[in-house]
């Protein structure tokens, strides 16, 4: 617990000193260190070569909101709305899987939430599908800023609606290239029923039924400090059990078959 506390103080001491450019600047070296071939200037004309296509034409008829870029800190669906960080957000996912590449691949993404990372795939021409939550079981405001994103990026058709729940198949059909998740919650995050090794384990059994050969699952985790305080994500088990299935990075677990 003393590690966390102070690693958190040291972090809020960081904001308070670096100005706001510089905290940009090392965060996004931070992200792209996971695609040694795809560079600052890469990221850069891919963002501008999005905004250009169609893939983007949507994207104009968005309601504004200020608050949006100072909310990407926030569980609020609305930081999904700063445009600019969210698209390099995911071409940087998408690059960092091969994504940005030329050969189609077939991509998953559960808990496909505002959409973006399904924009970005088709974007890079791969054929996508995306899985969440109904719109009815989201809170309202936050399930608002879906639907209008959902259709903004023209991901809509493309995401089918139900529920991840523990020791039951994932509900979709097919195999895929690709299957990612990202800021994942449908674990029962912050809550006395979040996943542990057992609930993992059949998840990962269940979902590799998916993966075609040389497919590759990717995971990426929300922190549970109050619930995991030394490892921030997940028990001790639950550590070891991705450890044995796959590669693990602090927050990301990768899979291939």
């Amino acid at each position: 617990m003393q590690m966390t506390t102070t690693y958190s103080s040291m972090v809020s001491v960081l904001k308070q000193i670096l100005p706001s450019r510089v905290r940009e600047r090392r965060f996004w070296r931070r992200c792209l260190a996971a695609c040694p071939d795809f560079k600052m200037s890469d990221l850069n004309r891919a963002a501008a070569e999005f905004l250009r296509s169609q893939s983007a034409e949507g994207l104009r008829s968005l309601t504004p909101r200020p608050q949006a870029a100072k909310a990407v800190k926030t569980i609020a669906a609305s930081k999904f709305l700063d445009v600019d960080h969210w698209l390099r957000i995911n071409l940087v996912r998408a690059a960092a899987l091969g994504l940005n590449r030329k050969t189609a691949k077939r991509v998953l993404d559960l808990g496909a939430g505002p959409g973006w990372f399904l924009a970005v795939c088709r974007f890079y021409s791969h054929e996508v599908q995306g899985f969440d939550l109904p719109y009815c079981e989201i809170c309202p405001e936050d399930s608002a800023v879906y639907v209008e994103l959902n259709r903004a990026l023209r991901v809509a058709p493309d995401i089918h609606r139900g529920r991840i729940t523990a020791f039951s198949p994932v509900e979709i059909d097919g195999e895929f290239d690709v299957i990612t998740a990202f800021l994942i919650c449908f674990n029962n995050l912050k809550s006395k029923g979040t996943w542990q090794a057992a609930e993992w384990r059949f998840f990962l059994e269940d979902i590799k039924r998916h993966l075609r050969p040389r497919g590759i699952l990717r995971l990426q985790f929300n922190p549970d400090e109050q619930r995991f305080p030394r490892y921030l994500f997940f028990d001790a088990e639950t550590r070891e059990l991705f450890r044995q299935h796959g590669s693990l990075s602090q927050d990301t677990f990768t899979l291939s078959t």
